[in-house]
C-alpha cells in the first residue's frame, strides 16, 4: 500500500490550529511538515487559506493524484482520530478489502451502526447517497474517475455551492456506486468546535460507534460482513436533479426507492420531530 494524506486546515481559526496539531500528533505524522516515518505514506500536506472551500478541495484532490499514491486519505482538521497504533493498521487492512476499489468513510454517523455493533453479524454498511466528509479514503483510480466526471457532469456553480463530500456522493449516485463505512469508526468529529462553514449542531456530526467506546471495543475491527442501508437522506436525490447534467426522474426514483431495511431504520426515527 502507498498512501497520500491531505488535511484541510482552517488555519485562520486559532482553535483549528490546535486541533490540527492534535490530529497530526495522534497519527504520529511528525513534528515537521513532510517528515514521515509511517510505512507506505508517501506524502502529507495541509490545504487551507483565504480561498473559498471549493479551492481547498480541488487542490487536495489534484495534489493527491500527483503523488502517485495508490490510495488517497482526506481528513479535516477537526477530526478526532484513533491512536496511530490502531488507525494505520486498520486503514491498511481496509485498502485490501472494501477500500481497494471503493470510497470508504471513517466518519460513520448512521445511527443504525449502534444496532449493528450490538446485535448484527456485520462489520460494514454501505449507503447509496452519502459520504462522510471529515475522514474518507479513495483509491487513486477512482479519484481520477471522479475528477473527470466532475469536470463534465456538473452544472455551472455546483463546484462552488456543493461541499466536497456531496460532490463525491453525486458521483457515486450517478455511476451506481456506494460509499462503505466500518461500523466501528476509527475517526470522529470534534463537535465542541464550531463549524468553519456555519453548520449547526447535529446528531450526525458524530460517529455512532467509536474505537474507544464499549460497543466499539466489544466488536473490534474483525467483522467483515456488509449490509446495505439504502439512502441516507432524501435531499441528495433532489440535489442531483438540480446539479447533475442529464439526471433523470428514473434515477431519482431509484435513489428514493433504495430504502433502509426496516429493522435498521433508526435514521428515520431520529429525524422525526
Amino acid at each position: 500500500m502507498t498512501l497520500s494524506v491531505a488535511i484541510t486546515h482552517a488555519h485562520h481559526l486559532p482553535e483549528r490550529v490546535e486541533s490540527y496539531k492534535r490530529l497530526r500528533a495522534t497519527l504520529e505524522l511528525g513534528s515537521i511538515e513532510g517528515h514521515l516515518d509511517i510505512p507506505g505514506v508517501l506524502a502529507e500536506r495541509a490545504f487551507g487559506g483565504p480561498e473559498p472551500r471549493a479551492a481547498w478541495s480541488e487542490a487536495q484532490w489534484l495534489w493527491s493524484l500527483e503523488t502517485g499514491a495508490e490510495h488517497c486519505l482526506f481528513l479535516q482538521d477537526d477530526v478526532l482520530a484513533a491512536p496511530a497504533e490502531i488507525f494505520w493498521p486498520t486503514l491498511e487492512d481496509i485498502t485490501k478489502g472494501h477500500g481497494k476499489e471503493d470510497v470508504v468513510s471513517f466518519y460513520s454517523s448512521h445511527q443504525a451502526a449502534r444496532i449493528l455493533a450490538r446485535w448484527g453479524d456485520y462489520g460494514w454498511y454501505s449507503l447509496s447517497d452519502h459520504v462522510g466528509g471529515p475522514a474518507y479514503l479513495m483509491p487513486r483510480a477512482l479519484l481520477s474517475g471522479f475528477l473527470a466526471w466532475r469536470k463534465e457532469s456538473l452544472h455551472e456553480g455546483a463546484k462552488e455551492y456543493l461541499a466536497e463530500d456531496d460532490q463525491i456522493a453525486l458521483f457515486l449516485m450517478s455511476t451506481g456506486r456506494r460509499c462503505f463505512y466500518p461500523v466501528m469508526s476509527i475517526a470522529d468529529h470534534d463537535h465542541t468546535l464550531d463549524s468553519a462553514f456555519g453548520f449547526g449542531p447535529s446528531l450526525f456530526r458524530r460517529s455512532a460507534v467509536r474505537w474507544d467506546e464499549p460497543l466499539g471495543v466489544l466488536m473490534g475491527a474483525n467483522r467483515q460482513g456488509c449490509i446495505h442501508l439504502g439512502h441516507f437522506h432524501e435531499a441528495m436525490a433532489y440535489q442531483a436533479r438540480h446539479w447533475v447534467k442529464g439526471w433523470t426522474e428514473a434515477q431519482t426514483r431509484r435513489i428514493l426507492g433504495d430504502r433502509c431495511p426496516p429493522e435498521y431504520d433508526v435514521q428515520r426515527w431520529a429525524l422525526r420531530p
